[in-house]
């Protein structure tokens, strides 16, 4: 166990040097940003998080919604989908099978909650899940300052 700790720490660590290489790298160059923000940071997300980092990320720069500093909630957002979407697989798979009813409902419970994480993340850049349970990007909602809020 012991062992399974440190590597979970030490890979915790690569991924947080690598986004924090990724942030500062653009933080004072914009249009180098805006040229690699349609890849992800390499080697720090799986198949279905890097897809749906190149489907959302360009969108959310275009309008505006997303900066070198906000690059660590969107790695969120596309590795949270990606889990979510592991999960309801899953989930999908289990109920078909009448023997497995425990293990569904246990796994759904997590689903639902991985879900409600995922639909945090992505009310962050102001957009709700489709039907799909991805970032819904034709429909962006208006976002309120904090100044706003409190008149």
């Amino acid at each position: 166990m012991k062992d399974r700790n440190f590597s979970v720490k030490a890979a915790a660590a690569k991924l947080y040097m690598s986004l924090s290489l990724y942030m500062s790298e653009f933080a004072s160059n914009e249009g180098a940003f805006a040229d690699k923000i349609k890849e992800p940071p390499t080697g720090s997300m799986n198949r279905i998080a890097a897809a749906e980092w190149r489907r959302v990320a360009p969108r959310l720069y275009d309008i505006g919604r997303i900066t070198p500093r906000s690059i660590i909630a969107l790695h969120g957002y596309c590795g949270a989908y990606a889990f979510w979407l592991k999960l309801h697989r899953q989930v999908k798979q289990l109920g078909r099978e009448p023997s497995h009813r425990a293990d569904y409902s246990e796994l759904s419970s997590v689903e639902r909650q991985e879900q409600n994480f995922v639909k945090q993340l992505a009310r962050t850049f102001g957009f709700f899940l489709d039907d799909s349970g991805r970032m819904n990007l034709d429909q962006p909602l208006p976002l309120e300052s904090k100044q706003r809020r409190k008149k």
